[in-house]
């Protein structure tokens, strides 16, 4: 009996030894950890608000007092960072009868609601949906001279210069 209570004490003495071992080699593996790092980097630019337009030139072909010209479309492509707006200025000094430009921004045939430059809200166009990326939409725009009462004296070609306002939305 003797013999069975030493055995049992040894082999508890045992367990109590690779218990103790296996705490502290947990102990010592657990503090031969070294901390790391990483560093983590980012440019952050300014938004800006950027538009391409496409055709940069457009004939609106021959017109007289009285008839409204065929419509062109004219492509914005927002290619900057930010929700904008387009708004249309006539250059100063441009003969009156482009003040009868008009825009539509739904549909570009004739019995479309049309907008007289002057009286337009412009475009908007969303910001691109990712970074990088670009969003376009377009404008029908025409010369209505369907209520034009300047004077029209001789014939000649008129060129006129818009200037196109890119504003954050």
């Amino acid at each position: 009996m003797k013999i069975v209570r030493c055995l049992k004490t040894f082999l508890f003495i045992l367990f109590l030894f690779f218990f103790v071992m296996l705490f502290f080699n947990e102990k010592v593996y657990a503090d031969s950890y070294e901390n790391s790092t990483l560093n983590v980097s980012v440019y952050v630019k300014e938004p800006i608000a950027r538009v391409q337009i496409n055709p940069s030139n457009i004939y609106l072909g021959e017109i007289t007092k009285g008839y409204a010209t065929n419509s062109t479309n004219i492509t914005f492509t927002n290619n900057g960072d930010l929700k904008i707006k387009i708004m249309p200025v006539l250059s100063s000094g441009a003969n009156p009868l482009f003040n009868n430009l008009e825009f539509n921004t739904g549909t570009c045939t004739p019995s479309a609601t049309w907008y007289n430059m002057s009286s337009w809200s412009g475009l908007t166009i969303d910001k691109p949906s990712e970074f990088g990326g670009t969003r376009s939409d377009y404008v029908c725009i025409r010369l209505n001279l369907k209520n034009y009462d300047g004077a029209v004296s001789g014939n000649t070609n008129l060129t006129t210069q818009l200037t196109i306002w890119v504003m954050p939305s």
